[in-house]
């Protein structure tokens, strides 16, 4: 396919960064726009095995802690430890989708309907007084230096990152704004640096979810083959 075929079922806006960022250069821009697609690609394993196993290792945390393996529900409710919160607010939509696809009302349902920014908020500052260091434990070879506040400040990357594959958005092009005017660049720092935390983190639940993940990491080839566009 070339770029004019891409820029009709794509749209020209979409794929203005990419020409800016490749100095009208279609075919490069073509290009670039493919690796954006495999990069995002190459993370998606990767997102699916961290993803999963942290909301799992919360939710037995929590699920020891309140005593009660459908804290999801019932903590969530009026009157429960989270009612009238972020949480809540998430739980009850779960919850009202549930219903209209006539589906039961299960903890092991409501978990997978949530999202990620359910479990990563655990770890604000905001919500210490609801959890206090509990999440933290869902990290129980944690490194020394781990605390809740490094710990969210990693997975609020990692979220972000995540949430800009699921809605197709570039992830190796920024704009540097400290130039007149602003200009896009090939920039895989942040691809990098949220692979680096995911595997690090991964370790921290258990070196072989570590293990698991590197037999999934194609991001390194991707970025060379990046670095070459």
């Amino acid at each position: 396919m070339n770029y004019q075929n891409l820029e009709k079922f794509l749209s020209k806006p979409r794929l203005q960064r990419y020409l800016d960022v490749c100095n009208n250069d279609e075919e490069r821009a073509l290009n670039l726009y493919k690796a954006n697609v495999k990069l995002s690609q190459a993370f998606i394993p990767i997102f699916h095995y961290f993803e999963v196993s942290l909301r799992n290792q919360i939710h037995e945390v929590l699920s020891t802690d309140y005593a009660n393996p459908n804290w999801i529900i019932d903590e969530t409710k009026i009157g429960g430890k989270l009612g009238s919160t972020f949480f809540s607010r998430e739980v009850e939509v779960i919850i009202n989708r549930l219903n209209e696809d006539n589906k039961p009302i299960t903890s092991d349902r409501v978990i997978a309907g949530t999202s990620m920014a359910f479990w990563v908020e655990m770890f604000a500052d905001e919500y210490d007084s609801k959890f206090g260091q509990l999440p933290l434990h869902a990290f129980p070879k944690k490194i020394q230096n781990l605390t809740k506040k490094s710990a969210y400040r990693f997975l609020y990357s990692i979220k972000d990152f995540r949430n800009r594959i699921a809605h197709h958005e570039p992830v190796l092009i920024v704009t540097n704004n400290l130039i007149n005017p602003p200009r896009p660049k090939i920039h895989t720092n942040t691809a990098v640096k949220v692979r680096d935390n995911i595997i690090s983190l991964s370790e921290q639940i258990h070196p072989s979810l570590k293990t698991l993940l590197e037999e999934h990491n194609i991001i390194n080839e991707i970025i060379r083959d990046i670095n070459l566009i």
